[in-house]
């Protein structure tokens, strides 16, 4: 994939060399390039967070930077679609764990929210702890997941929907169909446990607890 990229940046930098008719080709190219680069990226990593013991230090992470930095993020992707984001978060609660694994979480639940959310939109994120532990929850409006797939969908490749309109929904946002099994992975290894509550049409929540922080 890296010697195919490669040809294709040197004849995009050569295009006034080359007919015109080559640009849409080539930028198609260009695209599924990159997906299949983030797949296999995406793969390495979920074979990593699966079978390799933790072996990073578990650090301070600052949840709340790395909600902000996902949000803007998606909404940079999911242009032109405007969702309204309303935040419940406390900027002083940090947890301990592995920053770039709980970035995997926090970013990919955000961005399943901003991905399957109409135009319009209502996603609503919250960072909270309580009796029970530290939590992050995400619920979005957004069109839902049926009882029937609820139990597959941290299933690798499962996706809830293929259809055309759902694709034209999804804005700039690429999906390998591996998001949510890395959400579940990372979580189990920074101690976390993963919830999904969702009704068709009514939209989901999407909540990661931790354990309250004299257990961690």
């Amino acid at each position: 994939i890296t010697i195919f990229k490669g040809y294709i940046e040197e004849l995009n930098r050569r295009q006034k060399e080359g007919p015109k008719s080559w640009l849409n080709p080539m930028k198609e190219m260009e695209e599924q390039a990159d997906k299949m680069s983030q797949l296999v990226d995406e793969l390495l990593l979920l074979s990593k967070l699966q079978s390799e013991p933790t072996t990073e230090d578990h650090g301070k992470v600052d949840v709340p930077a790395l909600i902000n930095q996902s949000v803007t993020k998606a909404k940079l992707l999911s242009s032109p679609k405007k969702h309204f984001y309303s935040f419940e978060t406390s900027d002083s609660l940090m947890i301990n764990g592995i920053e770039k694994e709980i970035y995997t979480i926090v970013s990919n639940i955000i961005f399943n929210a901003a991905r399957y959310t109409r135009n319009n939109g209502v996603i609503d994120i919250k960072w909270f702890a309580n009796e029970h532990g530290v939590h992050f929850q995400v619920k979005d409006n957004g069109i839902g997941i049926s009882q029937e797939n609820l139990p597959r969908i941290t299933e690798r490749f499962f996706r809830v929907d293929n259809s055309k309109s759902n694709k034209k929904e999804a804005g700039k946002f690429s999906n390998t169909g591996l998001g949510l099994a890395l959400v579940k992975h990372s979580a189990i290894r920074n101690h976390g446990t993963l919830k999904i509550e969702s009704k068709i049409n009514e939209g989901s929540t999407f909540t990661v607890s931790f354990p309250p922080k004299e257990d961690r």
